[in-house]
């Protein structure tokens, strides 16, 4: 047996799974898993570190309410807890919440655990907290086929490792009930500590109908001549009519020259009325003209690129929300070339069944998510299921036969027992 840690690259940084529970409409844990199984075809989706395999993108489904966002919005918590931990105050509160449906569930804490790869060290992080507490944190280092507590912290008792967490020593002291220890370390100075809490931070965490927020990180990187071609050709491929971008920075009145507004101009061909292409070249605002979803694919694509220049992780929420199957399609093939050579991942939480395609994903990438007759979100991946060979996902999944559909009554049934 290969010692796996030894072939891992020092600069590798990836998840290997996120594991929540009790958190919302969640209730038992769930686990969004990137270990490829052991299924062949599209390798091209698939990094490889050492032994481990890992997939480039997952993607979930479900109907509305089902459940799939509460899943990424749990990362988001976590994540959020361990940047902004010591930032909370004793009267605080965490932005945790219970299954509330279950007399179990309803006053236990909620779990967070993700397992990870980071400068060629397999970890595995998590925490249990309610609102007001910490009760259980722990960090674990892997070496080959073993784990070794870096810390273990259960209520006010903690056992740390020094030689695993140098410079650590005394701060479980100054660590409140309501703040991460891992949090209070990075804050001290303790650099591993500090890295870790660092990947999760650079996560590029994207909402679908909030896209608008990330249109600067595109307009940024057009400013930056190692990125500005790239931007613009992606755009001018992506089947949008637009043949260049430019942007110009105006002033909003002549009083104050400081006070400057950035403006995003689409270019366009011009054609006669026999659709013979002119030597015309027609500026649009992008803003002002372009359709909602030639917006979206620009306020998104920059931080897109970013990601997969510098190997991180990424979360879409709403990833159809005004975006062409089209698009989307593109931005995962992204994700999942050999070719850029990234070792980014995706996450995306999506209504769009058309990517439900055995020619862009493999079975272990595509999981549905829907609650069960006590109102809890379960996740079932497409790899439990043995559709035949040939048979399109799509079309088996809008069958209800991987569940994750609503279950939609005849609305004329309704109506006509409305009055």
């Amino acid at each position: 047996m290969k010692n796996i840690d030894t072939h891992w690259h020092k600069n590798a940084k990836m998840i290997i799974y996120f594991k929540v529970g009790n958190f919302r409409t969640i209730k038992d844990p769930i686990v969004i898993n990137f270990q490829a199984t052991s299924l062949t075809g599209h390798e091209e989706n698939i990094l490889e570190e050492g032994n481990v395999k890992l997939l480039r993108s997952v993607l979930l489904y479900g109907h509305n309410a089902s459940g799939k966002t509460t899943l990424a919005e749990a990362f988001v918590v976590f994540t959020m807890l361990m940047s902004g931990s010591t930032e909370r105050k004793v009267t605080d509160k965490m932005p945790v919440e219970p299954f509330r449906f279950n007399e179990a569930t309803e006053k236990a804490p909620t779990f967070f655990e993700c397992m990870f790869l980071l400068d060629g060290v397999k970890y595995r992080y998590g925490f249990e907290a309610s609102q007001t507490k910490v009760y259980r944190e722990w960090l674990m280092e892997a070496k080959v086929k073993k784990e070794y507590p870096v810390f273990l912290r259960i209520g006010e008792e903690f056992q740390i490792d020094a030689k695993r967490l140098p410079n650590s020593e005394g701060l479980q002291v100054r660590t409140r009930e309501n703040v991460l220890f891992l949090s209070v370390c990075a804050q001290w100075n303790v650099k591993r500590a500090e890295r870790i809490i660092q990947f999760f931070d650079k996560s590029v965490l994207l909402h679908g109908l909030m896209d608008e927020s990330y249109k600067q990180s595109t307009i940024d990187m057009l400013r930056d001549d190692k990125f500005s071609h790239i931007i613009k050709d992606l755009i001018k491929t992506a089947d949008l009519g637009i043949i260049d971008v430019q942007i110009y920075d105006l002033p909003v009145n002549d009083n104050d020259k400081k006070d400057i507004k950035t403006e995003v101009v689409m270019v366009h061909s011009k054609y006669d009325a026999n659709g013979k292409l002119l030597d015309i070249r027609v500026p649009v605002l992008l803003s002002g003209y372009e359709s909602e979803g030639t917006r979206k694919f620009f306020n998104i694509i920059g931080a897109i690129v970013y990601a997969l220049h510098h190997d991180l992780f990424v979360l879409i929420d709403e990833f159809d929300a005004r975006l062409h199957s089209i698009l989307s399609k593109a931005i995962l093939k992204l994700f999942n070339s050999k070719t850029i050579q990234s070792k980014s991942q995706i996450l995306v939480v999506t209504h769009d069944t058309s990517l439900i395609d055995k020619e862009l994903l493999r079975r272990d990438q595509i999981g549905f998510v829907e609650k069960d007759n006590f109102g809890a979100a379960k996740l079932t991946m497409l790899s439990t299921y043995k559709p035949r060979r040939g048979t399109p996902y799509d079309k088996k999944y809008l069958e209800g036969k991987y569940g994750g559909i609503p279950v939609i009554e005849e609305f004329e049934k309704i109506v006509s027992n409305a009055g």
